[in-house]
């Protein structure tokens, strides 16, 4: 009993001696800056107050002390009372251990109380008195980056203090909810004593109240120790608050006269150097490695396949022959485990060399930002690449830890002590796990150790050009602005669209680039296009109305020719476009394929009507102002356009034809080669006119109408001897090119008709009709046809009479 009560006193000891260091810290952020330190009255005074109440506080906790282990040594010795549990005595020896524990944590806590507010005091008087260098000497950047990694030092385990600040006052929370319940377990108890009548149950009741008083002292106990601790926490926090507000002073004071010499990078990279040689001589062992591992496993397969073939059957269990093929087998395994550990440590080693390029690189690019000029770009660009490189290092940092999670083939750490090995091939089996799992570990930590450095740095340089950014005066803070507008306006300017192949012959060679369209690239096309397609409009216009004036063109010939010009420019211009922006012509092959079909059926009548419209201004079969009639649409052609032309009537509408139409259809062109057309007026004369007399007075007319041309002269002819009239034909000329409108002339012509051959006395009759009339015989209105009802009797008939 006396050694189980020992092991179990032992074990609440260590359980509360590590449960602080055990629990998980949740990292807050504390910011950049540290707060100011308190008042120098306040941790004087707090130093004195805790030298003078140690000793008191120090001696009240020794004697409950040297109570807890009396007590102990006496539950050691007596036995238990028949009426407790044993796991109720288990408790008891734990609680009895578990105070002894506290307080002896407490009484250690109370001996380093002073030492730490002494700490605090003389931290905070440091941070008061330290005064800046008004003329500090030049610095080494390398001395710059050793204060901040100090900085960044006592920033993490400020954070870990205030973390560990925050446990203590949950740890003092769930001591002081288990000691008020215990305190209520304890008075129930002793109601329950009082009330009881039979003596081993009020034994019983009794020791449980005795136990429930020492979870009650437990519990105090240890919320005590828990606040004490709060109280080391917060010195501690105070002096890591005061030194790191002085390590900032300082480093704000490096900072400001840091310099970069050659010198100092020559160091660095020669440092780098010496660490990058292990690795490379690391590099080429584990590739000789790696080349072995993998002969061994093409040996082992080899011999695997072998046997396999010159024993096709399937072995008996338990025969000589199926372990031979499973050792086989286990070979071609480890053999495999080997080959796959060899080319991770090879590829692992060659991501670390480059990883150490990369530092390298940035210690250049970071020389060269320091000691160039303000380039917004140059800065960026670091800005840019630091960003990306610390993207990459994160990720391979995650697949580093998970690769190292999945070392070991059993979990966690090397746990072969579980394993039984049944023979002693599975003995050496799990040797050869342990080797390349073990080797697998090594190299990951290794790159582990690797990235987490280079993190540290790069994110330490991030820092740093963010720090450069503020401390810019406002001319320099004008300038990045400016810089990043411009740097944005070019990044959408050189955004890439899509890109196209383009093919050209070099030597005889047929060589094939790629090309990027980009939006700049395209914008530029259609500024160059739209602009050339202004001007060269304008040109055009000053170009026709010359045309018109000096060298006698007419308008709407002249605007023809103008706007068929334009659209040649236009197109010259797009193709001019394209080359000056390097852009190919495949780019439009998208258009291939079903989508060119589909296109093509789309445009077949543009195109149609395009080409007709191009037929028609080199061949002119006519030309603006001829009055042509196609179909029913008969009018002057007023404009000749890409797809259409516009043909205006008599009625002054205009109407939209097709080119192709014209390409397609008859069209009577009236004016195609000359501008005269004869045109005719019928008139019916009565017969009792002569039609000498009629003809005489018709070419009067002719010749009084100020648009009938003398030239050629106007005739008539006698059409026609007709049932009611004498028919004559008036036939004239007229000259379109002079705007005589045949419609109104006509008109005319039948308006003089009408008056002069009545002044002659010859008149146009109406037309006429002779009907005979007659009386039909009896015997016919008299007999009808069989089969019909008799016919009605006819009407009245008058006499016969011509009308």
């Amino acid at each position: 009993m006396t050694s189980l009560r020992s092991i179990v006193a032992l074990v609440a000891l260590l359980l509360l001696s590590g449960g602080a260091a055990g629990q998980g810290l949740t990292s807050t952020s504390l910011g950049g800056s540290a707060s100011a330190p308190p008042a120098p009255s306040s941790a004087a005074s707090a130093a004195a107050s805790a030298a003078s109440d140690a000793k008191a506080e120090a001696a009240s906790l020794q004697a409950e002390l040297d109570e807890a282990r009396a007590d102990y040594a006496r539950a050691s010795k007596v036995p238990p009372p028949p009426a407790a549990l044993p796991a109720e005595v288990v408790e008891r020896d734990y609680l009895l251990g578990e105070l002894m524990a506290a307080l002896e944590r407490h009484l250690d806590i109370i001996a380093r109380l002073p030492e730490a507010l002494r700490r605090v005091a003389d931290q905070e008087e440091k941070t008061r008195s330290w005064v800046a260098n008004p003329n500090p000497p030049p610095v080494s950047i390398l001395a710059v980056d050793r204060q901040r990694d100090l900085l960044e030092d006592t920033r993490a385990r400020l954070r870990a203090a205030t973390q560990r600040e925050g446990f203590r006052d949950q740890q003092i929370a769930g001591e002081e909810k288990r000691l008020k319940a215990s305190e209520i377990v304890v008075r129930q108890q002793g109601e329950r004593i009082d009330a009881a009548e039979a003596e081993p149950q009020k034994s019983r009741e009794i020791w449980l109240r005795d136990l429930a008083r020492l979870r009650s002292r437990s519990a105090a106990a240890s919320m005590a120790e828990a606040k004490a601790a709060k109280r080391i926490d917060h010195a501690e926090i105070a002096e890591l608050r005061a030194l790191a507000q002085v390590q900032e002073l300082r480093l704000a004071e490096l900072r400001s006269n840091e310099h970069f010499a050659e010198a100092d990078l020559n160091a660095v990279l020669a440092d780098l150097d010496r660490q990058t040689a292990p690795l490379q001589a690391r590099l080429i062992r584990q590739q000789a490695a790696t080349n072995q591992s993998h002969r061994q496993y093409d040996q082992a397969q080899r011999a695997l396949a072998a046997f396999k073939a010159a024993n096709p059957a399937v072995p008996v269990k338990g025969s000589v022959m199926e372990q031979r093929l499973k050792k086989l087998e286990r070979e071609v395994a480890l053999r495999r485990l080997q080959v796959d550990t060899d080319d991770m440590a090879d590829d692992t080693l060659r991501r670390m060399i480059e990883a150490r390029g990369w530092e390298r690189a940035g210690w250049q690019f970071r020389w060269y930002l320091f000691n160039g000029q303000d380039d917004r770009d140059k800065l960026r660009e670091a800005e840019a690449n630091l960003t990306l490189t610390v993207q990459k290092l994160e990720n391979w940092q995650h697949y580093l830890r998970d690769e190292l999670a999945r070392t070991t083939p059993f979990g966690g750490e090397d746990n072969s002590s579980r394993v039984a090995s049944r023979t002693k091939a599975d003995a050496q089996d799990n040797v050869a796990l342990r080797d390349a799992y073990s080797q697998r570990a090594v190299i990951l930590r290794d790159a582990i150790n690797l990235v987490d450095g280079l993190l540290h740095t790069f994110r330490a340089w991030g820092q740093d050009l963010q720090v450069t950014n503020g401390n810019k005066p406002l001319a320099s803070v004008a300038r990045s602005s400016w810089a990043s507008v411009v740097h944005t306006v070019r990044s959408v300017w050189d955004f890439e669209l899509f890109s196209a192949e383009d093919s050209m012959e070099v030597d005889g060679r047929r060589i094939t680039a790629v090309r990027s369209v980009t939006i700049g690239k395209s914008l530029g096309v259609i500024l160059l296009v739209v602009l050339g397609a202004i001007l060269s409009r304008r040109l055009l216009n000053m170009l026709g109305a010359i045309a018109s004036n000096q060298f006698r063109l007419p308008k709407d010939y002249a605007s023809t020719i103008v706007r068929w010009l334009h659209i040649v420019i236009v197109t010259m211009l797009f193709i001019v476009a394209l080359y000056v922006a390097n852009i190919p012509l495949t780019v439009f092959a998208f258009l291939g394929g079903a989508l060119a079909i589909g296109v093509g059926f789309g445009t077949q009548v543009i195109l149609k009507n395009f080409i007709s419209g191009i037929i028609l201004l080199f061949e002119r079969p006519l030309r603006v102002g001829d009055i042509v009639e196609v179909g029913a649409v008969s009018g002057t052609v007023t404009h000749i356009n890409i797809r259409s032309s516009t043909v205006r009537t008599s009625d002054g509408i205009e109407i939209l034809v097709p080119n192709s139409t014209f390409i397609e259809n008859n069209v009577t062109n009236w004016t195609y080669s000359n501008a005269r057309v004869r045109r005719s007026v019928s008139v019916g004369t009565d017969y009792a006119s002569p039609p000498e007399k009629v003809a005489e007075v018709l070419m009067t007319i002719a010749r009084k109408h100020p648009s009938v041309l003398e030239e050629p002269a106007p005739c008539v002819l006698l059409d026609s001897f007709g049932p009611d009239s004498i028919n004559f034909i008036l036939r004239y000329w007229i000259d379109y090119a002079s705007g005589a409108d045949s419609s109104k002339v006509a008109s005319e012509i039948r308006f003089m008709m009408a008056s002069d051959l009545t002044k002659a006395g010859i008149s146009i009759p109406y037309p006429q009709r002779v009907v005979h009339l007659r009386k039909m015989p009896d015997d016919l209105v008299q007999a009808p046809l069989a089969g019909t009802a008799p016919a009605p009797p006819p009407p009245p008939v008058a006499p016969d009479e011509e009308e």
